[in-house]
């Protein structure tokens, strides 16, 4: 595991998306709040529970984000997704008229169409188990969130060389 007082300041950007009240949707909160109990200096981190259309703004002259968000699919509890969004996330005629709704997707699309959009974007998605009204973490989701911000400390330490 990297030492955080190795790493140097960057114009980097850690994202938890989530519902806090919703079991497994806070994964990325969870993984945000333990990320910040590393001491990393110099990384800007942003919880967004709600409007989606906020994370522009963070955007704007960052190089590199970390996205962590629950997702839904049919990969086992616990699986780690993970990609990067570097290049056209969808076509500009898939982007809804409004606001309201705007998936993450659509909204990375719309911050590279604004300039925004940070060189290197990674977005983890630790698939959900329980997304019902509550506010514990499944035991698999609780040990991928760990895992993933293991994994982002690695990378970032990785990239500093």
């Amino acid at each position: 595991m990297p030492n955080p007082s190795e790493l140097l300041p960057w114009n980097t950007l850690v994202v938890g998306l989530g519902n806090d009240f919703r079991n497994d949707d806070g994964a990325g909160l969870a993984a945000l709040r333990l990320f910040g109990n590393r001491g990393i200096q110099g990384i800007k981190t942003v919880e967004l529970r709600d409007d989606l259309t906020k994370l522009i703004d963070h955007l704007q002259g960052v190089t590199t984000a970390y996205i962590i968000d629950a997702v839904r699919s049919d990969s086992p509890p616990g699986t780690i997704h993970r990609f990067e969004a570097t290049e056209n996330c969808s076509s500009p005629t898939d982007l809804p008229r409004s606001t309201h709704g705007l998936s993450l997707r659509n909204l990375l699309e719309l911050a590279r169409l604004q300039g925004e959009m940070p060189k290197k974007v990674v977005i983890y998605g630790i698939e959900g188990e329980q997304f019902g009204y509550g506010n514990t973490l499944t035991p698999a989701v609780h040990d991928a969130v760990s895992a993933v911000v293991d994994t982002i400390c690695i990378e970032l330490e990785r990239d500093r060389r």
